[in-house]
């Protein structure tokens, strides 16, 4: 699969951007506390519905924000983009100057997506640990908390869209076409002078 080409991000943009990943580690972090505290020890059906509403909750604002996060970067999708390369001259004063231009701001963000990759594995596994332990918990199927399966289910569906999500925009290599461009002028290439 060929992923998208991504634009840069407004400052407003880029923002909520950093924003919605803050939280993405936030939800992240509160599920896990809500699955830790689902086998530490036996509950009552009310006390697992209730973290069953919970994980719940969580796994759908996590949707959420992943539905934000996708029309930010849809916003920013650039169809045909193409790479210039111009060799050239440049003269004395202009060529000490030449550096490499910072990276735009959807480099940040995939440069700072993918270390939050370890912390949803640890999240992913700790899903499969959980409901491993409660379907030995419960070995009959007439005492399973269906409501907190369920809820496990919808965490697990949602961590693991976050984790695609990430993988998806994180760096590869471009396939932009690249144009080389040969100045053989008696110019310097960067501010247009004669060279003397």
């Amino acid at each position: 699969m060929r992923r998208r080409q991504f634009g840069d991000l407004p400052d407003r943009e880029f923002q909520r951007f950093i924003e919605t990943t803050r939280f993405l580690q936030t939800l992240n972090r509160d599920a896990s506390n809500q699955l830790q505290s689902v086998t530490d020890r036996y509950r009552t059906k009310k006390e697992y519905d209730a973290l069953a509403h919970g994980i719940t909750i969580i796994a759908r604002q996590i949707l959420s924000v992943l539905e934000e996060r996708k029309i930010l970067l849809d916003a920013s999708t650039k169809s045909d983009t193409k790479i210039r390369v111009i060799i050239g001259n440049a003269c004395n004063k202009c060529d000490h100057g030449v550096k490499d231009p910072p990276p735009g701001r959807l480099t940040q963000i995939r440069e700072m997506d993918p270390t939050i990759l370890a912390e949803i594995d640890a999240l992913i596994d700790l899903v499969f640990k959980t409901q491993e332990r409660l379907r030995n918990r419960f070995a009959s199927a007439a005492n399973l908390p269906q409501t907190l399966f369920s809820a496990i289910d919808r965490l697990s569906r949602a961590v693991l869209r976050q984790r695609r999500h990430l993988v998806d925009i994180a760096p590869e290599v471009s396939y932009s076409p690249i144009e080389v461009v040969h100045d053989d002028s008696d110019r310097c290439r960067t501010c247009g002078e004669p060279f003397d």
